[in-house]
């Protein structure tokens, strides 16, 4: 697997330390010294370095040359290399140029302490493939690792060098690292491509491109997801740090990248999607008509408009979406905006205006367009069966129209030359009495707080947006539309199962469970979708308490899909009720405060028999993340807490199920005082052997063996212990024991699993 190494880089030895056990807690297995930036290196230094952390620590003196900070003389490289090699690290960086003298010395003297041998070079500049594998080669016949890197300016030479490192990944051990945002391809397919290892910022980035320790850490073990942005320019774009936040909180094995290119390259893009793993993306000028030309399947909105803004790949199939279209009409419901019947000036002729003149068109409203280039304001209102008048700006001048020039209603001043995407449509009515203030919509991608011109038409406002979530439920004010919702919630693990005496202790994994709701406004009642194994009575009544809540009369079309596994103690039920009520309560635009849509799951799950204590704590922890400590008979929260965020759960997933059924009868009376012990520890926050004391108490009465767990005390877990009512065992780990650990739960009938501890609350989206 590929090693995470947080780089650091630090003028001090003393900072150094500090900052590299910082990044073991965060999730580093190494870390790389770089020593070229510790001011006044001497040889004292590089041996208090290599006591502190040298087992775990690559050691690195790079170059001026090679694109580093160290100022030493030819004979002060070479005197610190000695020392460097004569000491215990895990690894050591030789330069294939500046240590070419002394290079298989300085590697035989590294070995004798058993420290790997990394050989690098670093082109200056983007570089044919060719002159890649012959540095390749030459690194790898002096050191037991290759480390090349190089300058990436375009997608085709990302591509290269992902398809060279993978035609040479068996029996080699190397290093391929792109540099800049072209670069980045490579740094996300590093465990696909047999890299060694993935260097990742803690603090500043060692190069541009460089994915933060946060990031790398996601991906390790993981099969990635490749996402991005496609288009020209993409520099002023902020989509990669909402994606990367939306990602991170979600704990996914997923990147969002951006893919800078214009047409000619389209095709190449196209061609290696599947080899390079994109599975999803988003469109931007100027590629939106051109990608909608060459998807497989569009959404009626994109085919409607000719223009694609999102793109999900599925199996090599590509689906195009234009949500530019939707994303404008739930804000104008979102703010309460009725359009019909009256004007509408929309500033800005881009794709974005295309989606938002389409919608003010169907709602009925009269549209006006005005642009700084009046010949795409021209061109858009063309694209338009229905009239759309083209109103020039002031001062804007255009050859092939009068020479007089006439005031827009609205202008837009204070965007100009600001080099941000802006959206504004004022409306405004033609009724009289005429309100003292008007509304007018922006649609922005900067987050900096934004002033507007005055207006030229009196009376005419701005509703300031640039930083807004739009409610999920503001759709349901339309009683009588049909409207989507989608609700991630997650499983959860036991730290003291409520089953013997009505209190538990549970704490959220990242395993999903997701509903899609689609209020449909002819009231036929509930159906519902399942995965193969999810209760569908349970998805049933949770929908059908929902909508009795709601009082909405409608009907409601339910599909779920969940990565739980069912009947073996993770809190599948609890999940799946919690986003079925979630994303119910959504479509239907009804305002639920979240106990009260966990107390609807919860009902729903005994009804459907599916829980003995109606699993109150495990409904919580699904939804919160988190510890949640409550009491079952009186459906409270005792208490919310949190681990420390440097664990990882190792979870057993042993083939035969347990369900609640045949747990009917069981005597557990007889194991309350040793529960009750348990859950005593949990309040004192004793969490970890709160939980093998509670696995103990159960496991002879459930027949659930616990040698696993013992196992993988031994291995290094912090705790292990049955989950739920089992037979999943689950094994608290850091990091450097997620694989001794691994091993150590692995049986001949089971699946075992590195998951993730949740501590968000469960997500939703209107779709």
């Amino acid at each position: 697997m590929t090693k995470v190494v947080a780089v650091i880089l630090v003028g001090n030895a003393a900072e150094a330390e500090r900052q590299a056990r910082m990044a073991f807690g965060k999730g580093a297995e190494l870390v790389e010294l770089r020593l070229d930036g510790i001011a006044g290196l001497r040889t004292e230094t590089v041996r208090h370095l290599a006591r502190a952390l040298g087992e775990r620590a690559i050691a690195t003196l790079r170059s001026q040359s090679q694109g580093g900070e160290s100022r030493e003389s030819r004979a002060g490289r070479a005197s610190l290399m000695r020392e460097i090699c004569g000491q215990r690290f895990a690894y050591i960086d030789l330069e294939l140029e500046a240590d070419a003298e002394g290079l298989n010395t300085l590697a035989r003297a590294a070995s004798r302490h058993g420290t790997k041998v990394i050989v690098s070079h670093h082109f200056a500049e983007a570089v044919d493939v060719h002159r890649v594998s012959e540095a390749i080669d030459a690194c790898e016949a002096h050191g037991d690792v290759a480390k090349v890197v190089l300058p990436v300016n375009d997608l085709d030479g990302a591509i290269q060098l992902v398809d060279l490192a993978r035609s040479r990944a068996a029996g080699h051990n190397h290093i391929l690292i792109g540099t800049g945002a072209g670069g980045m391809l490579t740094r996300a397919l590093a465990g696909a491509m047999g890299a060694e290892i993935q260097f990742a910022a803690w603090g500043r980035a060692a190069t541009p491109g460089q994915f933060a320790l946060s990031s790398a850490a996601r991906l390790r073990g993981r099969e990635p997801i490749i996402l991005g942005l496609v288009g020209h320019p993409l520099e002023h774009s902020i989509s990669p740090v909402i994606q990367e936040t939306a990602l991170a909180a979600l704990d996914l094995p997923a990147v969002y990248l951006p893919f800078d290119f214009l047409l000619d390259s389209l095709d190449a893009f196209w061609l290696a999607m599947d080899r390079v793993r994109i599975r999803g993306f988003n469109v931007t000028h100027p590629l939106k008509e051109s990608v909608a030309q060459r998807v497989d399947e569009m959404d009626a909105d994109a085919e409607r408009l000719g223009a694609v803004n999102t793109v999900v790949v599925d199996d090599g199939w590509t689906n195009g979406h234009n949500t530019d279209v939707y994303g404008f009409r739930v804000s104008l419901r979102a703010l309460g905006l009725r359009v019909g019947g009256r004007s509408a000036l929309v500033v800005g002729a881009g794709g974005a205006a295309k989606a938002v003149v389409h919608v003010l068109l169907r709602e009925g409203a009269s549209v006006q367009v005005t642009n700084r280039t009046i010949a795409r304001a021209d061109a858009l209102a063309d694209s338009f069966d229905e009239p759309v008048a083209v109103v020039p700006m002031k001062g804007e001048r255009d050859p092939d129209r009068d020479e007089g020039h006439r005031e827009p209603a609205a202008r837009a001043g204070s965007d100009r030359g600001k080099g941000r995407v802006h959206l504004r449509s004022g409306v405004q009515s033609d009724h009289d009495p005429a309100p003292p203030c008007r509304p007018a919509f922006e649609s922005t991608w900067n987050l900096r707080p934004r002033h507007v011109a005055p207006s030229g038409r009196k009376g005419l406002r701005t509703l300031d947006r640039t930083i807004r979530t739009v409610r999920c439920d503001a759709p349901g004010r339309e009683r009588g539309a049909s409207m989507k919702a989608r609700a991630s919630c997650f499983g959860a693990g036991t730290i003291v199962n409520a089953i013997a005496t009505g209190r538990g202790v549970t704490f959220g994994l990242a395993l999903r469970a997701s509903a899609t709701v689609e209020r449909r406004p002819d009231a036929f009642g509930v159906r519902v979708d399942v995965a193969d194994g999810v209760d569908p009575a349970l998805a049933l009544g949770a929908a059908r308490m929902t909508l009795h809540q709601s009082g909405v009369g409608a009907g409601l079309a339910i599909s779920i899909d969940s990565e739980i596994p069912i009947s073996r103690g993770l809190k599948s039920s609890s999940a799946v009720a919690n986003a079925v009520v979630l994303a119910s309560a959504r479509a239907l635009g009804v305002e639920l405060e979240p106990l009260e849509m966990i107390r609807i799951g919860v009902r729903a799950a005994t009804e459907a028999g599916v829980t003995l204590t109606g699993a109150f704590d495990d409904a919580c922890a699904s939804f919160f993340g988190g510890i949640v400590s409550t009491d079952n008979r009186s459906d409270t929260i005792l208490r919310r807490d949190r681990f420390p965020d440097d664990l990882i759960a190792v979870v057993e997933v042993p083939a035969r199920k347990i369900p609640k059924a045949s747990l009917k009868g069981l005597d557990f009376v007889s194991i309350r005082p040793q529960v009750e012990a348990a859950f005593r520890l949990a309040e004192r926050g004793d969490y970890f052997r709160a939980m093998e004391a509670n696995s103990a108490a159960y496991a002879p009465v459930l027949g659930v063996d616990e040698t696993p767990a013992v196992r993988a005390r031994e291995a290094g877990a912090i705790a292990a212990g049955i989950s739920g009512t089992g037979p999943a065992i689950i094994a608290l780990v850091r990091p450097p024991h997620i694989e001794p650990v691994r091993k150590a739960l692995e049986e001949s009938a089971s699946d075992v699993r590195v998951v993730r501890l949740n501590t968000v609350e469960s997500p939703e989206v209107v779709v």
